[in-house]
């Protein structure tokens, strides 16, 4: 028996040899992608900004990772607040890093032995071996046996499938978690873009009505004028049907307008009749303010970039995988247990049995089948070497969109708001032009057209810069969760009201036998119509330009990856871009700063006293839990007074030694008695959001 003890710990001495023969390579890498050092469309250097354009600065700034508080709009951060805590998108993506935690524990647990115990009793007839039963024999004599006892198999790895396994399903987590990060970024830039097309339609719906009021105006003029003769009753219905026109306009506002709340209310994971938006408008948001100098490194922190990343990473992975099934496989299997014919006699020492077997084997011919498997992922890898080239590329014509955006839309705002100002005062002078019966009725209408479409147009262009804004905050990451170090390295209005030039004296070309009355001083009535409608052009584009200079704030943050949280590098590819973008930390112990009333339960040392529950659905974020408990209290207050909310983490991922992300289940306590925990979760039902009651909890 000794000797079969040697010759096993020899075997599995040979066998720890060849497992460093392995195939599988220790880390992987990324392709190196040139980046600029500058993007064409930067924004200019001015005083003060030096110091933070530097290439140093590449780490992203807190004012970029959460972006829409640069636009100081209070609603818009509640909403946003709300939009983490309830949106269902968020949710699933959160869920889908759980399952993708559970598919990279049960591929490292692939590398360990597996042990099982077992028992079993065995009756069989004849009681002998197959034949042994003499002529008359009784062939129904039976025979039992009983065996229990453990088994160990383990297959070494010694080319290292098991653990290019295992690295493959850990690159698929980050992958996971990633593009829970893009799902972030994309909802918080749709939900402010909606947000400002809201308060942008406000606005001119607001302008509409106070156009129809000066139309009303207008309309009494020409009445009174009528009256005592100096305009005709064509002129007075060409008013009312200029009044009407302007009408017909309002609903399609509001129609827009209710299609921006139900976005809105979409994204904030709720149903319209439960959402109300304040009739606040473009200027409740700030313009914000763009560092010079951006560095293009920080396109590495956007998450779908690091979730090809990872993808990339994995596939890598996969090659080994491939590689090493080429190779023969080592398994080793031992059972020690008792058996025994009589059950009494069990667990007796000369009951006592052991073997060990060591087996091997390999394919001779399979038709080039597995060969065919590493060209197979081998390919894969190819390819997404492309998708993340491509990806890159995009994100910087993102970018430089982004920057060209902003930068030609604040000209636009600018050159229209002069032009809504100047269309303003020559509607102003036409009204007293045309109430001293200097001008026509025709000048008067034209000009009270043309600034309402300027007025309007200005708008718009205020609602551009602002999408402008977002969409560069977006092209640069902002709004995820991510930041360290990646893993690798007017037109409809003006053609129905075509502007028709004027001389000083009057029209250029008239039929014979019209006789101007502005021949003996007098002003053209045209001329006013065409300067009042200027004025209201240029003004609505001004407030237009306004809109998309925001947007272009916007836009810039999301680029530059405002609104995450940060997450490190993956193992297996650590320190390929540190010198590109420097490493920011994040503690293991928890978010270092978070609003009072958040108890983390798994904090050492914490407990709960004995309390009823409301457990909130799915799972959230560490980074997204302070949102939910801001949510919670700004709309359910009193409710709420003395009480907190308890994360309880359910899963976490290492991305070091010194950092994670971890997942929570999120409870609302204590509730003393069971009435008041339903009560406050139909609360929450009658809002649309899911929730259920917990029983009693002890220490």
């Amino acid at each position: 028996m000794l000797n079969k003890v040697h010759r096993s710990a020899v075997s599995l001495l040979m066998a720890a040899v060849l497992s460093a023969c392995a195939v599988k390579r220790p880390h992987y890498d990324l392709p190196a992608v040139p980046l600029p050092a500058e993007y064409r469309n930067s924004m200019p250097v001015t005083a003060g900004d030096e110091l933070r354009s530097v290439p140093e600065a590449a780490a992203l700034p807190l004012d970029v990772v959460s972006w829409w508080h640069s636009f100081g709009n209070p609603e818009l951060d509640r909403l946003v607040d709300r939009a983490l805590a309830n949106n269902p998108d968020i949710r699933i993506a959160t869920l889908r890093i759980a399952q993708a935690k559970a598919r990279a524990d049960q591929a490292r647990a692939g590398r360990l032995p597996s042990v099982t115990a077992q028992a079993l009793t065995d009756k069989q007839a004849p009681g002998g071996t197959v034949g042994s039963v003499p002529v008359g024999g009784d062939v129904h004599q039976s025979q039992r046996s009983y065996q229990a006892g453990v088994q160990g198999q383990w297959r070494v790895d010694l080319w290292g499938e098991m653990g290019a396994l295992a690295d493959s399903a850990e690159f698929q987590l980050w992958r996971a978690a990633f593009e829970r990060d893009n799902v972030q970024r994309t909802l918080v830039a749709s939900l402010a873009s909606s947000y400002i097309e809201f308060v942008s339609l406000n606005d001119r719906l607001g302008l509409a009505r106070e156009t129809e009021a000066a139309l009303k105006s207008t309309l009494a003029t020409v009445e009174r004028r009528v009256a005592v003769g100096d305009a005709t009753l064509g002129e007075l219905e060409q008013q009312r049907a200029a009044i009407f026109s302007l009408r017909a306009t309002i609903p399609a506002l509001e129609q827009q307008r209710e299609e921006a709340l139900n976005s809105v209310a979409f994204l904030v994971g709720t149903v319209p009749s439960s959402l109300a938006l304040s009739s606040g408008g473009l200027d409740s948001l700030a313009v914000p303010t763009i560092n010079a100098g951006l560095p293009s490194a920080l396109l590495l922190r956007r998450p779908d970039v690091r979730a090809v990343e990872a993808r990339l990473l994995s596939a890598d992975a996969d090659i080994d995988v491939a590689r090493a099934r080429l190779f023969p496989t080592l398994d080793l299997s031992a059972q020690i247990g008792y058996s025994s014919l009589f059950l009494s006699q069990m667990f007796q020492p000369q009951t006592l049995f052991w073997n060990m077997v060591a087996s091997t084997s390999a394919s001779i011919f399979d038709g080039g089948r597995r060969a065919k498997e590493e060209d197979f992922s081998q390919a894969i890898h190819e390819e997404l070497v492309e998708t993340y080239i491509r990806t890159i590329h995009q994100a910087l014509r993102e970018v430089e969109s982004g920057l060209a955006g902003i930068r030609l839309l604040e000209r636009r705002v600018l050159a229209q708001r002069e032009a809504a100002e100047a269309a303003r005062r020559a509607w102003e002078i036409s009204l007293k032009v045309y109430a001293a019966g200097g001008l026509d009725y025709l000048g008067l209408l034209d000009a009270e057209r043309t600034y309402h479409r300027h007025l309007d147009e200005l708008l718009r262009m205020r609602m551009e810069r602002y999408r402008a804004y977002i969409n560069l905050f977006q092209a640069l990451g902002g709004g995820g969760v991510s930041e360290p170090t990646p893993p690798g390295n007017e037109g409809a209005l003006a053609a129905q009201v075509p502007q028709q030039g004027r001389s000083a004296a009057g029209p250029s070309s008239v039929p014979a036998g019209i006789v101007w009355e502005n021949a003996a001083g007098r002003s053209d009535y045209l001329g006013l119509l065409d300067a009042e409608r200027t004025y209201h052009r240029h003004l609505d584009e001004l407030l237009r330009m306004r809109m998309e200079r925001y947007r272009a704030y916007i836009n810039l943050f999301q680029a530059l990856g405002g609104g995450g949280v940060s997450e490190p590098t993956p193992p297996g590819n650590e320190g390929a871009l540190a010198a590109q973008v420097p490493q920011q930390g994040r503690s293991a112990a928890g978010p270092s700063s978070v609003p009072a009333g958040i108890v983390w339960e798994n904090a050492a040392g914490r407990s709960v006293a004995a309390a009823w529950r409301v457990e909130l659905p799915a799972l959230y974020l560490q980074s997204t839990v302070p949102a939910v408990w801001r949510d919670l209290r700004s709309r359910y207050s009193a409710q709420l007074e003395n009480r907190e909310l308890h994360p309880v983490q359910v899963g976490r991922v290492e991305m070091s030694k010194d950092t994670q992300e971890a997942w929570y289940r999120l409870y609302v306590a204590p509730f003393a008695l069971a009435s008041d925990a339903e009560a406050f979760c139909r609360t929450l039902q009658a809002d649309q959001q899911r929730c259920r009651v917990l029983p009693l909890q002890t220490p």
